[in-house]
């Protein structure tokens, strides 16, 4: 297996307080609040890399042999017409399960492309013929750290409005 095109990491301390907020809003409710709040804090970037994403100047056609069993001979190919944009409709951001991350952390957040758009690190490193028209790691470098400014902020909102919410559910059920 090889190693991965890009990596980062990003450790945020001193949240002390907002962690003892979210254990105390029990542990289904804060998981909610944590992942809504990364994504909402995440936002900008993903809003970054798809302005940046290259885009063709018109639709095209992809052609493709079609499946076949090892020793058959090729079928009949298919066409298919590509939009225009696909690379930057492409792009989302994606809840990572913290079993797959392991390391005691609770929530993650990582900006994916969708399979339809196969050949994102084409363009984001280039090939043999086709300079790199880099989109995501220029976006990740400009909104790294308004990300995680923000998060913090984002995350206390969140918090305060499920304590109302809370709140809201107890008084209408007594």
């Amino acid at each position: 297996m090889s190693a991965p095109l890009m990596t980062c990491d990003m450790q945020l301390s001193g949240l002390a307080e907002l962690e003892q907020a979210l254990a105390d809003l029990g542990d289904a409710v804060g998981q909610k609040v944590l992942k809504a709040a990364l994504r909402e804090s995440a936002k900008p970037m993903l809003d970054n890399a798809q302005a940046r994403a290259p885009e063709a100047e018109k639709a095209y056609y992809r052609y493709t042999s079609g499946r076949r069993k090892k020793g058959e001979p090729r079928g009949k190919g298919t066409r298919r017409l590509v939009p225009s944009g696909t690379l930057r409709k492409s792009l989302r951001l994606r809840q990572i399960s913290p079993s797959k991350i392991g390391g005691g952390i609770d929530a993650a957040v990582t900006l994916d492309v969708k399979k339809d758009a196969f050949y994102w690190w084409m363009v984001e490193k280039g090939t043999e013929k086709t300079p790199a028209q880099p989109y995501l790691r220029p976006a990740f470098d400009d909104e790294y750290k308004t990300v995680s400014n923000n998060f913090a902020a984002i995350l206390r909102k969140r918090i305060d409005r499920a304590k109302r919410a809370q709140l809201r559910r107890q008084q209408r059920g007594t």
